[in-house]
């Protein structure tokens, strides 16, 4: 047995002649070990969790933004087509004649202005011919004054 315990002792890397190395020395020595082993695996696992913890973190955020742009993208890239599309119809209905028609009313309201401007040049004149006519009838009409019908004493004519 003893020649057994110094063949373990020695596979072990440990002097089997060395002064205290009896089996209570070593075996302490060797729960020691397996303990600490022990500890190492288990701080090995947690480190390895940790990790695929902060991979799967920092992949998820990858993800989030990659989907983030390529929606933005999307967004601008509908946008572009919609403003497209918009001044597509923009031009299709100034081929359709629309153009034509926008013309005609600007047109319009440019005949419209000037026959209201001259209608009311128009009508100036006609005031102005009316008070020519009257002050060359003679009658100064800084001189006279105007009275209302209903009082004709004022005027100088009795009824």
């Amino acid at each position: 047995m003893q020649a057994d315990f110094n063949a373990c002792v020695t596979w072990f890397g440990e002097d089997p002649d060395a002064a205290g190395m009896g089996p209570d020395s070593f075996f302490s020595i060797f729960l020691s070990f397996a303990q600490m082993l022990q500890a190492a695996d288990r701080d090995n696992e947690r480190k390895r969790i940790a990790e695929e913890r902060r991979v799967v973190h920092t992949l998820s955020i990858c993800i989030r933004r990659e989907a983030e742009t390529k929606k933005r993208m999307d967004m601008l890239a509908s946008s572009k087509q919609q403003q497209k599309q918009q001044k597509g119809l923009e031009f299709s209905s100034l081929k359709a004649g629309d153009a034509q028609d926008i013309v005609k009313k600007i047109r319009g309201k440019r005949s419209e202005e000037k026959r209201k401007e001259l209608a009311d040049h128009e009508h100036m004149s006609n005031q102005n011919s009316d008070s020519f006519c009257s002050s060359s009838s003679g009658i100064d009409k800084k001189k006279t004054t105007r009275v209302p019908p209903s009082i004709p004493e004022a005027h100088g004519d009795v009824a």
